[in-house]
């Protein structure tokens, strides 16, 4: 069976003569007109795009009119006579997420009706089966305003930039090809979009301040002393080097924890003779050599009130 004016579809006002506009034709699922006719179905987008084919196997080498209020049927008549002047001609169809869609070339006259908003609507004609309420494929549409299903229009009185236009420059924005529909658009902005939320990653940040805050401790370490678990480890670490002796390790924690400045100090200073102070020594059995004191051996010994003999290793 065939039926018309069964969806109302919101037309954008156009501007210029042959301007070109995507309008949905039909949605996915069940619609009804407010006269009772119905329900149809689009059940989802498979079905869309077999109604597409249906559709062109329909109509061959020919574009789809869209006429004015449905005179393809209601005045022009085989044997009688009567006009039905195209408003524009459907030149490519899609099936897509929410409907399929057609791609509409308006006439001249069309064109100005729409911006002058003398026409609002679109509504098609399809056939459809009688038993499963199902859409088998599109014949025509036609510029309405007495719609069968009222939804909200859509009017623009500012229209410089087409839909076809616009699609045109979010496909170059994201790199798709030159034959990507709105679905693919959307699921590159949705791809984008989750990208964006997902390449921040708490564990691998921390706040401005706590980054400030480190920093600024780091940085007055020379000038402050440790924590007493900063300082142990320092110290153990002279000590382990040789820069240190065992005995003085809780007097370099304390120090180390007053003033680090301090007792790096002391370290440089000292850790060279402490090294060689502490620096085990081993002679041969039948080495029966002389020992010969170094000068900071003499040193200590003269310090300490020992013989430098006394000194041997």
């Amino acid at each position: 069976m065939t039926d018309t004016a069964t969806r109302v579809i919101g037309i954008m006002s156009a501007t210029s003569a042959g301007e070109e506009h995507w309008v949905q034709l039909a949605p996915l699922g069940q619609f009804q007109g407010k006269d009772g006719r119905g329900p149809y179905a689009i059940k989802d987008r498979k079905a869309a795009e077999a109604v597409i084919n249906a559709t062109l196997r329909h109509h061959g080498e020919a574009d789809i009119v869209i006429d004015y209020d449905h005179q393809s049927d209601f005045g022009a008549r085989p044997g009688v006579g009567g006009t039905a002047p195209a408003a524009g001609w459907i030149t490519e169809l899609e099936a897509r997420h929410d409907g399929l869609w057609g791609r509409v070339e308006w006439t001249d006259a069309a064109s100005s009706k729409l911006r002058t908003r003398e026409y609002r609507y679109l509504s098609p004609v399809f056939t459809f089966d009688q038993a499963t309420g199902a859409i088998a494929k599109v014949l025509r549409a036609g510029l309405t305003n007495n719609p069968n299903l009222h939804l909200k229009a859509v009017a623009s009185t500012d229209m410089s930039k087409t839909n076809t236009d616009t699609l045109v420059e979010l496909r170059s924005i994201l790199g798709l090809t030159d034959v990507a529909g709105m679905d693919a658009v959307v699921e590159a902005v949705r791809a984008l979009a989750a990208k964006a939320v997902n390449a921040y990653d708490p564990a691998k940040h921390v706040p401005i301040e706590a980054l400030e805050r480190v920093t600024a401790q780091l940085n007055g370490v020379n000038n402050a002393g440790l924590s007493a678990e900063a300082a142990e480890i320092a110290v153990n670490s002279a000590v382990s080097g040789g820069k240190l002796p065992p005995a003085l390790r809780d007097w370099g924690i304390a120090l180390c924890q007053s003033d680090k400045s301090a007792f790096d100090g002391f370290v440089t200073r000292t850790g060279g003779a402490m090294a060689h102070l502490f620096e085990t020594r081993h002679r041969a059995a039948s080495d029966t050599s002389i020992h010969t004191a170094t000068g900071v051996e003499a040193e200590v010994a003269s310090q300490l009130g020992l013989a430098v003999e006394n000194m041997k290793a």
